[in-house]
C-alpha cells in the first residue's frame, strides 16, 4: 500500500512581517513663568538628578522616562519638558492625548516629531534620494542635504535643513537601533512656532 504524501507546513521563517504605523516620537516645551506644572494623574513622581540641557541649571529625570528642567534664578524660563520617544510608549495615555492635555494646561510646544516607520516593505533611505535627483518630489524645502556614517552603517536623507523650523528625515532605524531587519523611519520634525502649529493640527486630527 502506498502513503499518501504530505504536503509540508507552510512557514515563514525569515520573512518580516509587513508593517506601517504613526507615532508622536518626540515632544518638548515650556510651562511659561506664573503657569502651573499640570500633568496627568498617575504620572512618576519618582526622579533623580540629571544633567540641565538648554540654559537651564537644573535637571530631573522621572522615573517614566520624561526629562524636566529648571532655574531658580531664572524664573521667566519657566519649567522645560521633554518626553522621546521612548518615554512616549510607555505612557498609561496616547501620545495624542498627552498633547490635548498639555495644550489645555498652558504648556507651550517647542517641539514635536511624528514619524511613520515602514516595516517590512524593502523601503531605503537612498529610494528617497533617488526620487530627489529625479525631482519627483514637490516641497518648498531649498536644500535637502544627507549623510551616511561608514562606521555605524545608516544613512539619513533630509529635506530641509535640520537647522529649519521644519523638516522630514528619512533614515535606517534598524542600523541606529543595531538591529538586523528591514526598518525605515520617516520623521517629521517640527519646531518653534511650528511645533505650536503642529500640535493644533494633532488636536483637531489633520492628516
Amino acid at each position: 500500500m502506498r502513503g499518501e504524501k504530505k504536503t509540508p507546513p507552510a512557514s515563514n521563517t525569515g520573512v518580516q512581517n509587513r508593517s506601517v504605523s504613526l507615532s508622536l516620537d518626540w515632544i518638548e516645551g515650556t510651562f511659561p513663568e506664573k503657569t502651573p506644572v499640570l500633568l496627568p494623574q498617575n504620572f512618576s513622581e519618582d526622579w533623580h538628578e540629571c544633567k540641565p540641557l538648554h540654559g537651564y541649571t537644573i535637571g530631573n529625570k522621572y522615573s517614566d522616562g520624561r526629562l524636566s528642567f529648571t532655574a531658580p534664578l531664572r524664573p521667566d524660563m519657566g519649567t522645560h519638558i521633554i518626553w522621546s520617544g521612548a518615554s512616549l510608549h510607555d505612557l498609561l495615555i496616547p501620545a495624542s492625548g498627552l498633547v490635548h492635555f498639555l495644550s489645555r494646561a498652558g504648556f507651550r510646544f517647542t517641539r514635536l516629531d511624528m514619524a511613520i516607520d515602514v516595516r517590512g516593505w524593502g523601503l531605503k533611505p537612498r529610494h528617497a534620494t533617488l526620487k530627489i535627483l529625479q525631482k519627483e518630489i514637490i516641497t518648498r524645502a531649498k536644500k535637502c542635504p544627507r549623510n551616511d556614517d561608514p562606521m555605524f552603517g545608516g544613512y539619513t536623507q533630509y529635506v530641509g535643513k535640520k537647522s529649519s523650523a521644519l523638516f522630514v528625515r528619512i533614515y535606517d532605524k534598524a542600523a541606529q537601533m543595531g538591529i538586523n531587519t528591514d526598518w525605515t523611519r520617516v520623521e517629521l520634525v517640527a519646531s518653534g512656532r511650528r511645533a505650536n502649529a503642529a500640535s493644533i493640527a494633532v488636536i483637531r486630527g489633520e492628516d
